[in-house]
């Protein structure tokens, strides 16, 4: 898509920093590449270039036309944003992974003692009612000795 940018801007936001100016005077391409993204804010063309090229006199560079490279640099702090939060999304998701991993190797009677000592206020099996036995033994028929051992003594 092509913005066609006009040739003179009539000033449909007054007070904004490029007030007095003219599209010519700034950087084609990114006063195209501006008025583009500010579409995302209204649907009016002239608006979008009139936002865009307030954005482009706030950076003016002094090296040339006025905002040269702006929206570039917009664009590439937005791509830093977005792979940040996927390197954040991808720290969580193996720290998670790294967790699970940690739970599926725990000791079956552990799982057994951690759940009803959750509900009991402690691990120590010899401060728990004997309600609270009774589901640990329940607990210990579904653990596979021989892939976990003996059970743990009280």
């Amino acid at each position: 898509m092509r913005i066609i940018i006009s040739k003179k801007c009539k000033d449909n936001l007054p007070g904004g920093l490029a007030d007095k100016h003219e599209p010519k005077e700034y950087d084609k391409d990114q006063l195209e590449k501006g008025t583009k993204v500010e579409k995302e804010h209204t649907n009016d063309t002239e608006v979008a270039e009139e936002i865009a090229m307030d954005h482009l006199e706030e950076s003016d560079d002094k090296k040339g036309k006025k905002g040269e490279k702006y929206y570039d640099k917009l664009k590439r702090m937005e791509e830093r944003k977005k792979e940040s939060k996927t390197l954040f999304n991808l720290m969580k998701l193996a720290k998670f992974a790294k967790k699970k991993k940690k739970d599926k190797e725990k000791n079956e009677y552990a799982i057994c003692t951690e759940s009803i000592g959750k509900t009991e206020g402690t691990t120590e099996r010899s401060k728990w009612s004997a309600d609270a036995k009774a589901r640990y033994d329940r607990c210990l028929k579904h653990v596979d000795p021989k892939e976990h051992g003996k059970a743990p003594n009280d």
